[in-house]
Formats: structure tokens, C-alpha cells, sequence
């Protein structure tokens, strides 16, 4: 059948939106292999999702199970908002701990070269949204995380706001950050920014390049009023 469409040049072109695109790939961490008996209750469910292997469902170091609000987030996700009973019953089989959801470890996965169907987004220099974000900071060594204050479209720049993780109010399925009162990332030359209306005293932030932090999606400040 190929050789007689590539003989009268016949071509097939599949929407984008049809493919199943599975990513992931150990076999002996397969759903199937998981829910054993259930699996055929729920197959149809789990392909519509495109989901074949526990790796597309734990966390990027491969030993937390993330969230169904997590997952339905990923591209490769039919989006459901109610949480399917196939993954209730996944959890009760790979879960060690419910309340962190750390995966017992036989379940534990390979750190991934990709981000496993998550959507990387970028801040717009042409806005002045002041999106949270993680960056690379030299200073540090290491990712830190933040919110944007002050976009320089002109020269791709941005002053970022040092934020930290809230130990002590932070759940795994819903972290909380707050304002750092001052560290070593601070600037003296960013203690203050001007804005139309008024002037916002910083206590720990700098300069950045902008094309270098990501969007955290579905963030909100919960301490900030300003």
C-alpha cells in the first residue's frame, strides 16, 4: 500500500491536533502494567489523554506524582478538570506517601531530557505584566525564583523582585512564596523603581536579561498587596 501511494504520489496529512503523542518510555513503568486488571476500564480514557507510561505523570526529578490539575495542564492532555477515576486508582498503587506524594521507589523515573508536555512560556517585553518567574542567577549558582517589576523592551532587561519559598505555609501540591526581606542577590541601585503613579521601595532585587526567566503559569501573589 505505501509503495503504490509513493508510486502515484499520494501524501497523508494528519492534523496536529490528532496525533497521539506519547512521551515517556519505560515498559516496566507502563499504565497497563500498573492497573493490571483495570486497564481495560479505562483505556479509552487514558488514550484520549495520550498517556502511556508513569513518566508523563511525575514530577521532573522522577519521584513525586504530580496533580491532576498539574497534568491537565500538560499539552499532551485531553484538559479534564475532574479527576479521572483511572488516576485515583494509579495513585493507590504507586503512591508512598499521599500527603507529599513522593512514589514509592520502584516507581521512581529517569530525570528527563524534555518537560514532559509542559508549556514553557516567555515574558513579553512589550507589556508591562509583572509576571512570576524563575531565572538562572549567577550570583547564587542556581534557578531563583521572583517577580518582574520593571521591563526594558529597549534593551531586554527586567528587574526582578527576589521571592522565596514559604516553608512553612507551602504544601507539595501548592507551594507558597514570599518576599525576601534582603540577601546576597540584592542591589543598591534598584532599592526603589518609579512608576507613573508612585515609588516602590525594593527590598531584594536586581538586574536581569529578560530572554533568561520563564512564566511560573497560574501564579498569584498571596502576601503582595502592593
Amino acid at each position: 500500500m505505501l509503495s503504490l501511494c509513493q508510486q502515484q504520489k499520494i501524501d497523508f496529512h494528519v492534523n496536529n491536533d490528532q496525533h497521539n503523542l506519547i512521551l515517556g518510555g519505560n515498559l516496566q513503568r507502563e499504565i497497563r502494567t500498573i492497573l493490571g486488571e483495570d486497564f481495560p476500564k479505562y483505556k479509552k480514557q487514558l488514550r484520549l489523554n495520550n498517556i502511556m507510561f508513569l513518566e508523563q505523570l511525575s514530577s521532573p526529578n522522577g519521584k513525586f506524582l504530580s496533580t491532576w490539575k498539574t497534568i491537565g495542564r500538560k499539552t499532551f492532555t485531553a484538559g479534564l478538570a475532574r479527576t479521572p477515576k483511572w488516576f485515583k486508582e494509579l495513585q493507590r498503587h504507586v503512591l508512598e506517601d499521599h500527603n507529599t506524594r513522593r512514589l514509592q521507589q520502584n516507581y521512581f523515573t529517569d530525570s528527563p531530557s524534555h518537560f514532559k508536555g509542559t508549556e514553557i512560556t516567555f515574558p513579553n517585553p512589550q507589556n508591562s505584566a509583572k509576571e512570576f518567574v524563575s531565572i538562572w542567577n549567577p550570583l547564587l549558582f542556581r534557578s531563583s525564583l521572583g517577580r518582574i517589576r520593571m521591563k526594558n523592551a529597549e534593551n531586554n532587561t527586567c528587574v526582578i523582585e527576589h521571592w522565596i519559598v514559604d516553608e512553612i505555609a507551602s504544601i507539595t501540591a501548592s507551594p507558597v512564596i514570599k518576599l525576601c526581606t534582603g540577601c546576597d542577590i540584592h542591589h543598591p541601585d534598584f532599592s526603589t523603581i518609579e512608576t507613573k503613579a508612585t515609588v516602590h521601595n525594593l527590598y531584594c532585587a536586581n538586574l536581569y536579561h529578560l530572554s533568561n526567566a520563564t512564566v511560573i503559569s497560574n501564579s498569584r501573589p498571596v502576601l503582595d498587596k502592593r
